[in-house]
């Protein structure tokens, strides 16, 4: 009967011990936990639990569970798939605000129930998700993206440039965007430039975007705090040298693999620039 709002099982929930010295299935200690919620149970982590099932995920919908979910995220758990997504959102998508299935054995279907079931979501997270192309990212973002402050569409195949002018455009709150592994994407970064609440941009490995492609952005995304572009094996000084003039709040940059940058001079010019040695705190090549 305690006031629980907040359940996190992190990682190896699963192996719960219980009182015999054996071992508590991860199904079963949801369903003690939900027992004994006194209070509507809103946020919900169950993160790295490699044995949760759709199965389990159907406790937190049964009729008369005391759960009203503004946040769940059940991140690298294998075993969840579409079924288990829907599940979850044709019960709680009305009130949930944030969603994790970061790489879960997800498709496109739970991107469809997103756009149906999910209308006031603000951080949207389903990297390596199958089945994505630009087409089915428009009829979501359409449907609810207006209100998605955080997004990771990392590890995604079939989506280009088109998906980005999408989120840039339909999403005008966006703080947070991450297209790490992302390919053929580069020419819709340029209307990134639109996002002017953007602080994190992370573009690792996408090893088509070239300066021209990047400078747009960092003009006109003053509040940008943290920029990866790690493995980005095209860009020149010349985007360092638009960080340094543009970004007045950097505070992390990492150009790791990215053999056309000399790690020494880069840093250079962004200690020098008045802009960025007042913010530089951390800086990888």
């Amino acid at each position: 009967g305690v006031p629980l709002h907040d359940l996190r099982l992190l990682g190896r929930a699963d192996l719960a011990r219980n009182c015999k010295g054996g071992y508590v299935p991860l199904s079963s200690l949801i369903s003690t936990f939900l027992g004994g919620v006194g209070a509507p149970l809103e946020v919900v982590n169950l993160d790295d639990c490699a044995s949760l099932t759709n199965g389990a995920l159907s406790l937190f919908c049964a009729n008369g569970a005391n759960v009203r979910l503004r946040d769940m995220s059940v991140a690298n758990c294998r075993l969840v798939t579409d079924a288990g997504i829907k599940l979850l959102l044709k019960t709680h998508g009305s009130v949930i605000r944030r969603l994790n299935h970061n790489n879960t054995s997800t498709t496109y279907t739970s991107l469809k129930a997103v756009r149906k079931r999910a209308p006031n979501l603000e951080r949207y997270c389903a990297s390596h998700l199958v089945g994505a192309n630009d087409s089915r990212v428009a009829k979501v973002v359409d449907a609810s993206g207006r209100g998605w402050r955080e997004v990771d569409f990392s590890c995604w195949d079939n989506i280009g440039g088109r998906s980005v002018e999408i989120l840039a455009r339909g999403c005008p709150h966006l703080t947070r965007l991450n297209l790490a592994y992302v390919k053929g994407i580069s020419d819709g970064l340029p209307a990134l430039a639109e996002c002017a609440h953007l602080r994190y941009l992370n573009l690792k490995n996408s090893d088509d975007v070239l300066d021209r492609h990047l400078v747009p952005v960092l003009a006109g995304c003053p509040l940008l705090f943290t920029l990866v572009l790690r493995g980005c094996s095209k860009l020149t000084l010349e985007s360092v040298r638009a960080l340094a003039r543009g970004a007045a709040a950097l505070e992390y940059v990492d150009l790791a693999s990215c053999p056309n940058i000399h790690g020494e001079v880069a840093l250079g010019e962004l200690s020098r620039a008045p802009n960025t040695r007042r913010t530089l705190k951390e800086f990888a090549s």
